[in-house]
């Protein structure tokens, strides 16, 4: 009996824009079409994961873009806040966008690493079925800054053991 597998191909979402940046406050602000979740960039190979045909066409389009924007390479920590427009109303995991995100903007120059990263959030804003997007602001942090600070009280008292 032979089994017969069938191939599924599936259709690559197109970004509808290309990033735009802009300078802000010692560090960009860039605006990126809405990214495929972490779900779709990576997919399982035959020895480990890899990059999936959307995730390439994805990141090879916003680094296009970058590069097109000459930006700088960021040294130094940096922080990261993000504003997530979403393109329809089905629940998702914003969590699941980071990883690209940041990889993207690896892949793209805006930083060597993106362990320089030490701090970041995201705030889902709304629906926008025309232009879904993810506003995306970088800031260097500054030599000394207080890590502890960007906890929550409760959350300090149990890291650090102060009140």
């Amino acid at each position: 009996m032979t089994v017969r597998v069938r191939k599924v191909r599936r259709r690559i979402r197109r970004p509808s824009f290309d990033a735009t940046v802009s300078p802000h406050a010692g560090g960009y602000a860039i605006v990126m079409p809405y990214p495929p979740s972490v779900n779709h960039y990576w997919i399982r190979a035959f020895r480990g994961m890899r990059i999936s045909d959307e995730g390439t066409e994805y990141r090879d389009r916003v680094k296009q873009s970058l590069t097109e924007h000459r930006i700088e390479s960021m040294l130094g920590e940096i922080r990261v806040c993000c504003a997530v427009h979403f393109p329809d109303a089905r629940k998702r995991d914003s969590s699941n966008l980071w990883k690209v995100l940041l990889d993207v903007m690896q892949y793209g120059g805006v930083y060597p690493d993106d362990h320089q990263v030490k701090t970041h959030r995201m705030v889902d804003i709304d629906i926008d079925r025309k232009r879904p997007r993810v506003e995306v602001w970088l800031d260097p942090l500054p030599d000394g800054w207080d890590r502890y600070g960007e906890l929550p009280p409760h959350c300090l008292q149990s890291v650090t053991g102060r009140p």
